[in-house]
């Protein structure tokens, strides 16, 4: 039976007119051009835009937990916090890595359909919920770019759109696989009319930015090496916020989750510190209406067919 975590205080539904740290006014930020490859627990990650700024440690502690109302306990669980890392990405989260063991991803064409659906209709159960809490509309349309593996590439990819009283807000993300399990980056467009087009190409970028390290990718396991017990479905649940079947709730989701004395306060106080943020305090764009919603054309799922094949035509570097 499917339980639901979401993991929206993560994605932070980002109502971003402009880079989140220049909306961000209120503390004082030092921003580190980022220039050069920055080191990571497991790899490295390159910029690809000259604009491009990152935050040491305890400044991205500050920033998550002053602007999005993370628990500080969340910080430990981030690997990086980047801004405009490349054309058409407003902001990039990286979490810690995570150690489970390498993932078989040969539940996926067996399992996944019915998967992607049961996870979805508990994830759009509870951001009705959320809204309700709030006093505030939230409906979520659909997967704009369905849960998708590119087995050749070793990530996995979606997002999905919802209506939030009126604005558009696409959450995306993706699991990157290596040896040792699996990196989370969660991918927030500078446009939020971005097309499932534009998302699998944002995706496909910002996993180019990442590079593991000798040993570590997923093409360099090895018979013996710590297998997961959880396949890649388990990772789609776990990227979701979603458990499901057996599966806990892992990575950064299961550190919030373990600090967070009431579970609505974790999951409601980002979305009402963005809405007040980036609507109050920044040059918010007029309100999509209605018909400004996504297309059909918009939310469909991925052809079969681009399951198997990396956006770019070659995995990420």
């Amino acid at each position: 039976m499917l339980e639901h975590f979401s993991l929206v205080a993560i994605s932070m539904a980002f109502f971003l007119t402009e880079p989140a740290l220049v909306a961000a006014q209120e503390v004082n930020y030092n921003p580190i051009n980022f220039s050069a490859p920055l080191t990571l627990s497991r790899g490295e990650i390159r910029p690809a835009s000259g604009g491009a700024l990152y935050l040491n440690a305890e400044e991205r502690c500050t920033f998550v937990t002053t602007e999005w109302g993370f628990d500080p306990a969340g910080c430990a669980a981030l690997d990086a916090l980047v801004f405009v890392p490349a054309d058409g990405i407003d902001t990039l989260i990286i979490a810690k890595p995570m150690g489970d063991g390498y993932i078989d991803t040969s539940d996926w064409d067996a399992s996944s359909a019915e998967a992607i659906e049961e996870i979805w209709n508990s994830l759009a159960e509870s951001l009705r919920k959320q809204g309700e809490r709030l006093g505030q509309e939230i409906v979520p349309i659909g997967w704009q770019v369905r849960p998708t593996l590119h087995k050749d590439a070793g990530y996995l990819f979606y997002s999905f759109i919802m209506d939030w009283d009126g604005e558009r807000v696409i959450n995306a993300r993706a699991g990157l696989l290596d040896r040792h399990g699996y990196i989370q980056f969660s991918i927030v467009p500078a446009d939020m009319n971005a097309s499932a087009l534009d998302m699998r190409s944002l995706a496909d970028q910002a996993l180019r930015l990442y590079t593991s390290k000798p040993g570590t990718s997923y093409a360099e396991f090895t018979s013996g090496d710590k297998i997961a017990a959880g396949g890649a479905v388990g990772v789609l649940a776990a990227l979701t916020g979603v458990k499901y079947g057996k599966e806990a709730a892992t990575g950064l989701i299961a550190v919030l989750l373990a600090f967070a004395k009431k579970l609505w306060i974790l999951l409601l106080l980002p979305f009402v510190f963005v809405k007040r943020l980036f609507k109050g305090g920044s040059k918010a764009a007029p309100t999509p209406s209605a018909s400004e919603l996504p297309a059909q054309d918009d939310i469909n799922p991925v052809p079969d067919d681009e399951n198997d094949r990396s956006p770019g035509g070659k995995p990420p570097a």
